[in-house]
């Protein structure tokens, strides 16, 4: 039977002291007297046993430290955390510019002028230039038509977002609530973001929930949330 001295100190987890307590557990009791609890096959038994129990202590403390917000060091433990708060993380900002264009003289084959539709800048249309030997893209964020005077068409503060114009394409099905849809790019621009859905040939456009409070049953509103 194990005596009063035999008692195991749970409150010390490093590796060796865990070994030295199980050792004085082992030579605390009776059982097991005449056994040479330092000797290499009893010590090899006893490393296993605090190697276990060690890395049982390490496990739970990181476990236990990534449930709050102030302790957790893994990205999606954190931005999990946030949720709960309402804060959703910022995604990547490409560089903008604002800017003024002007086309002369610009004339269909036929000789006539292009119409102000037929001129309008599309979402998405690609701009490119050099700085310091290096190439940059942009895109036109949204659509821009000119004011035409002739074959001149004046283009008033155009915004040109750097990156590409990436489209994803989802089917919804209207038997799972609350659908997610993973964006093929992680690094896209939540700012210049549009959501449209399309039934029955009719399009709708969806603008991203910034207050819920203001959140009908009839809104036209999608969520954003970091892919845990």
């Amino acid at each position: 039977m194990a005596t009063k001295s035999s008692q195991i100190n749970v409150t010390d987890l490093d590796f060796e002291t865990i070994g030295d307590n199980l050792k004085n557990y082992l030579k605390g009791q009776t059982k097991l007297k005449d056994y040479d609890f330092e000797g290499s096959t009893m010590s090899l038994l006893v490393d296993l046993l605090a190697y276990s129990s060690h890395i049982g202590a390490v496990n739970t403390n990181i476990a236990g430290s990534e449930l709050f917000l102030d302790s957790a060091q893994i990205r999606k433990n954190v931005v999990s955390r946030a949720k709960d708060l309402g804060f959703t993380p910022q995604s990547e900002s490409c560089s903008k510019a604002i800017v003024d264009m002007t086309l002369l003289n610009v004339r269909n084959p036929d000789g006539s002028y292009p119409t102000i539709t037929e001129m309008t800048l599309p979402r998405g249309a690609r701009f490119s230039t050099v700085y310091g030997g290096v190439s940059y893209d942009f895109v036109v964020a949204d659509s821009k038509k000119p004011n035409q005077d002739a074959g001149k068409y004046t283009y008033t503060g155009v915004q040109l977002a750097q990156g590409t114009f990436a489209t994803d394409q989802y089917v919804y099905d209207r038997q799972i609530k609350n659908a997610k849809f993973v964006l093929s790019n992680e690094r896209v621009d939540k700012g210049l973001m549009t959501v449209s859905v399309t039934s029955d040939g009719s399009t709708t456009i969806f603008t991203q929930a910034t207050d819920t409070a203001e959140v009908k049953t009839t809104s036209t509103v999608f969520y954003t949330q970091e892919n845990e």
